[in-house]
């Protein structure tokens, strides 16, 4: 375990972001990207999101991508928005989460908050170039906020925030707390389009058997006999459905030896 400090750095001023190696030596350093929220994907590349400070303080949203070498692959600024948090799901997109004022148009999709005294609560996905895919707002009539995110497997996307003073919602889903009160909410978004279902493989007495999740609709089996595959073959047994699973039974005195499921 390793402590760094960074001096110089004053209050008000231009975030940092950083890279250091295993043993605490800075690779690089980039001014005015990268605060508060940072997830790293399986190839090394950083995605941000942070605010930009201005003469007249925290100033507006961005969310963005370094390379894993640090240069800046894209950003995208988010007038009247600050973003708070980012989680990568299950195919390493990113979703973003924070606080936003206005009307935000991103890339086609529209959120709004009616209230011009207090912010709305964001949530946003890019795919890994920096186009959005959906957003989702809500809240009440007082300020509320998502603060932080993280993502699993199964296309979930579960959020933390806050929401003060009134009933309000995320969604179509109901935020309420007493008048004058602040409470803390905690929600689980699915996004159907991050969902990679796990194939499960078992060597059972009557033969191969290969499961997947039921909500895996728009896959396909299919299977190689090496690694690395020159081809893959798909498997035409049809699946047996139950309310959990799908499953294919495969004889053993077959050459496949590699299974994979995959999106056509």
């Amino acid at each position: 375990t390793r402590l760094r400090t960074v001096t110089g750095v004053q209050t008000c001023a231009l975030p940092i972001f950083a890279k250091y190696s295993g043993s605490g030596a800075v690779q690089w350093v980039r001014v005015g990207h990268g605060s508060p929220g940072v997830a790293v994907d399986r190839q090394g590349d950083i995605y941000f999101t942070g605010n930009v400070w201005t003469d007249f303080g925290d100033g507006p949203m961005e969310c963005g991508k370094f390379t894993s070498t640090g240069e800046l692959a894209w950003v995208r600024t988010l007038q009247g928005a600050y973003g708070n948090g980012v989680a990568l799901d299950a195919r390493g997109e990113p979703v973003f989460v924070g606080e936003f004022y206005g009307t935000l148009q991103l890339d086609g999709h529209e959120v709004h908050n009616d209230n011009v005294s207090h912010q709305d609560t964001l949530i946003c996905k890019t795919d890994v170039t920096g186009n959005f895919q959906w957003a989702l707002s809500g809240g009440g009539p007082e300020f509320d906020r998502a603060t932080a995110i993280v993502c699993d497997r199964s296309g979930n996307c579960y959020v933390a925030g806050v929401i003060a003073n009134a009933s309000g919602t995320l969604g179509s889903f109901p935020l309420t707390v007493g008048a004058g009160d602040t409470d803390t909410f905690l929600a689980r978004l699915f996004d159907a389009n991050s969902f990679v279902p796990e194939l499960k493989i078992a060597n059972k007495q009557v033969g191969l058997a290969l499961t997947w999740a039921v909500e895996a609709t728009n896959y396909i089996l299919e299977a190689a006999t090496a690694l690395p595959a020159i081809s893959w073959a798909t498997v035409t047994n049809t699946p047996t459905v139950t309310a959990t699973n799908r499953s294919v039974q495969l004889p053993l005195t077959g050459n496949a030896r590699f299974f994979r499921l995959r999106q056509p």
